[in-house]
């Protein structure tokens, strides 16, 4: 086990460094200090229609407000809001402490401070991250737990934490040894989730302020998921490159996954894996077949395209006759209209694929009068000569 330093600094210094702008990978309007409900100017009528059955009344509010003599955290701890952090977000008081909040950081610019850093200043990092994840899982507050999320992950890039940073910060190193039972279940729950910090860095890799910084932060965790000998086939999904339907080549995370498929390979020879293989647990053999047909035509996506076209090949040449290869790449639902489908290029490139590297010889014709029949055949290559696309292929 490595011997990583324990994270009992002061209370003090973990507020001090979550205390960080988090306008600066998404702009001004898209945190949880500066939501829509501020940019239309958050009055007391606000704060009053959430206290109204509260203990504390808006007026005993306005008068805190008014004379300075009670900070947010103050405030913070009048609402009882930080005895349990797990309920935070689902306590109605705490929305009366946003409200206090903004207009606090509206009359007080040099004191401003935020949710985020109040919650992790009581509860530190593993205490908000418990919250966050109880919170996500209720409706009601569901919406603010994703949002709190993505900026606490905006802020670890901020302040350039690598996962390996972020895994002590939430305590999770203390427990590694720890994982049997119910203790995996609480593991689960304290990791933050990847597939945000995914979304975080592609977003950051967008901006040019934190581009640089988010390139670091993603060979990291490719490191570490290196070492760890993630599977690529797990990152596939992770990366939702699953739903990326016809326009996976095109997306600039297949570009990642097909490195790190490779650096994975390199680094693992003894283990099977094919990232053809991958994409084909998750597309049909036509789906793919479509959407390299689309990227060749594209010089941005071309080159990796071929590279997927030949592997494409070399995967079929095991497992596919030319015969098979027709009817998944599904030819024969084409019928008369069969030469002016984009596919059949790619199966007439295959037989001719498939001749060069094996001993036998597979004939063309003699394949598609066995499939249509020779009248039905003769009328396909007929309606074929009319259209000048594919007079010559037919001829």
């Amino acid at each position: 086990m490595l011997d990583y330093p324990r994270s009992d600094s002061p209370r003090k210094d973990r507020h001090a460094v979550l205390d960080i702008p988090s306008r600066i990978l998404f702009g001004p309007h898209e945190t949880l200090e500066n939501d829509d409900e501020e940019q239309r100017g958050v009055t007391f009528t606000t704060v009053e229609s959430v206290t109204e059955s509260l203990k504390i009344s808006s007026e005993q509010l306005k008068l805190w407000l008014k004379g300075g003599t009670k900070s947010t955290d103050d405030v913070f701890k009048a609402f009882s809001l930080d005895t349990a952090a797990e309920k935070g977000l689902a306590n109605p008081q705490l929305q009366a402490w946003i409200g206090y909040m903004k207009l606090f950081n509206k009359k007080n610019p040099k004191k401003q401070t935020s949710l985020v850093t109040t919650l992790a200043s009581h509860f530190e990092y593993d205490g908000l991250a418990k919250a966050i994840e109880a919170a996500k899982a209720v409706p009601q507050t569901a919406k603010l737990a994703k949002r709190l999320e993505f900026e606490l992950i905006q802020r670890w890039l901020t302040q350039e934490k690598t996962p390996d940073e972020v895994f002590r910060l939430l305590k999770l190193d203390f427990r590694r040894y720890d994982l049997a039972g119910d203790d995996s279940a609480k593991m689960s729950e304290l990791i933050p989730d990847e597939s945000a910090l995914v979304n975080m860095l592609i977003k950051a890799k967008g901006v040019a302020s934190t581009e640089k910084l988010a390139q670091r932060v993603q060979a990291e965790q490719t490191k570490s998921w290196l070492q760890s000998e993630r599977m690529p086939d797990d990152l596939f999904t992770l990366l939702r490159l699953d739903k990326a339907d016809n326009d996976l080549l095109a997306n600039p995370i297949y570009d990642a996954w097909i490195k790190y498929a490779d650096d994975f390979r390199e680094m693992y020879p003894k283990i099977s894996m094919d990232p053809i293989a991958t994409i084909d647990e998750h597309y049909s053999i036509a789906q793919v077949a479509r959407m390299i047909v689309k990227a060749t035509e594209s010089p941005k996506t071309q080159k990796i395209a071929y590279r997927l076209n030949t592997e494409q090949y070399r995967d079929w040449l095991k497992r596919y006759h030319p015969a098979e290869a027709f009817m998944n790449l599904e030819l024969g639902a084409a019928g008369d209209k069969l030469f002016r489908s984009p596919l059949l290029a790619t199966w007439l490139k295959y037989v001719d694929f498939y001749n060069r590297r094996t001993k036998g010889k597979v004939s063309v014709t003699s394949l598609l009068r066995q499939r249509f029949g020779d009248e039905k055949l003769d009328k396909i290559l007929v309606e074929a000569t009319t259209v000048p696309a594919t007079n010559k292929i037919a001829l």
